[in-house]
């Protein structure tokens, strides 16, 4: 284990403080790092006592699993199944490829990658979120159960969550699913819910009902996705030396830079102006100002990849997440390369959904096993605020 290495260095939401419930959230960075640096050798953010760095600015190093889920409860599979929606008085309809439509009648209902696999009552289950759209104003969001039954997938049961609401997560704790997100709260209206509710289901009799509900909080609407640049404003006080090897791996920029001080690594490191003096450390949500490096030798040469992708994210829900240097886990062709400072130590799918002005993250909490990684939970989130 000599050399391995598991950090997020990440600023803290300010979240609020659930219920009991939101243990079933609680999963260990311990954990998660002894089995990330056992399978592929670390997760880091900011690592420290790191292996000789390669000279080199090739992307992360990235880990693919042997599949996205369960094999009884693969995405395919959810995405082209049968579905009751009793709750809205649909009755069954097929989805294919995530999607069904009755033109005539102005139906629509759609897959959106929120799910999450575990039990019910000891049975092995998936909880999946689909948006139904019946020819009016409102937008539903159905909580549906889908066990396995003689090798096939049975939609057994189903809930209506609400009208025009926001999923922050999805999970089971003590056969029951829970959810977290955010709804309309007294005297609001539909179009702009703001309060933020823990609702926990359970399937009794082959129904599928609400057990307990608890307001937790306020989550203010978002309509568009800003996106930054960030340059350090303040020079600190504080100086340390060090050198530079190359340019940054978490951030795709001429001016940003990946350097060591006392074998730990700084990535970004960002250049200021043309002495050179370069900032290192500088955080844009928590204010902190970092340090000046003294650079001990030259910069060298700038060899950038080609790259759009994000350095920092915070999430609609608060939600602070970072792209992460080292090795990062992942599953089939997709990585998750930004670690998330949350009680469920979830991480971002690298692909954003960029159509509207508002994007959306796929945010995924893993299981890991002999095969590798597996995808717990799924949850399409709006992104508040890009660092770049």
């Amino acid at each position: 284990m000599a050399g391995r290495f598991c950090v997020l260095k990440m600023p803290a939401q300010k979240v609020p403080k659930p219920g009991k419930k939101r243990m079933m959230l609680r999963y260990t960075v311990p954990l998660i790092c002894l089995t990330l640096a056992l399978l592929v050798g670390g997760c880091v953010v900011q690592p420290i006592t790191p292996e000789t760095p390669a000279a080199s600015t090739q992307e992360p190093t990235t880990e693919e699993a042997a599949s996205t889920t369960d094999a009884g409860f693969s995405t395919d599979r959810l995405s082209n199944l049968e579905y009751q929606l009793d709750a809205i008085e649909l009755g069954p309809i097929q989805l294919a490829d995530g999607h069904y439509e009755d033109v005539a009648n102005r139906i629509a209902v759609d897959w959106v990658n929120t799910y999450a696999l575990g039990e019910l009552n000891g049975v092995p289950a998936a909880a999946v979120v689909l948006s139904a759209n019946t020819g009016g104003s409102g937008t539903f969001s159905v909580l549906a159960v889908v066990v396995e039954e003689e090798g096939a997938l049975v939609n057994v049961a189903d809930a209506l969550i609400g009208d025009r609401i926001r999923i922050n997560s999805i999970g089971f704790d003590a056969d029951e699913i829970v959810l977290d997100f955010v709804t309309q709260g007294p005297d609001e209206p539909m179009c702009c819910g703001t309060q933020r509710t823990l609702t926990s289901f359970a399937l009794q009799d082959e129904q599928l009902t609400a057990t307990e509900t608890e307001v937790i909080g306020v989550q203010e609407q978002i309509s568009e996705t800003v996106v930054m640049t960030f340059t350090p404003q303040v020079i600190p006080a504080e100086t340390r030396a060090g050198s530079c090897f190359t340019n940054a791996i978490s951030v795709s920029r001429a001016d940003a830079w990946r350097c060591t001080t006392d074998n730990q690594i700084h990535d970004p490191c960002f250049q200021v102006d043309d002495a050179p003096t370069l900032v290192c450390g500088a955080d844009p949500i928590s204010g902190e100002e970092g340090f000046v490096l003294e650079l001990t030798e030259p910069l060298p040469a700038v060899e950038v990849y080609e790259s759009d992708r994000a350095w920092l994210i915070q999430l609609g829900d608060g939600t602070i997440c970072g792209m992460m240097t080292g090795t990062v886990p992942g599953v089939g062709d997709q990585v998750a390369p930004y670690g998330c400072a949350d009680e469920a130590q979830s991480y971002l799918m690298e692909q954003f959904n960029t159509e509207f002005p508002l994007w959306f993250a796929q945010d995924v909490t893993f299981d890991v096993g002999e095969n590798g990684f597996s995808i717990r939970s799924s949850v399409m989130k709006p992104v508040a605020t890009v660092w770049r």
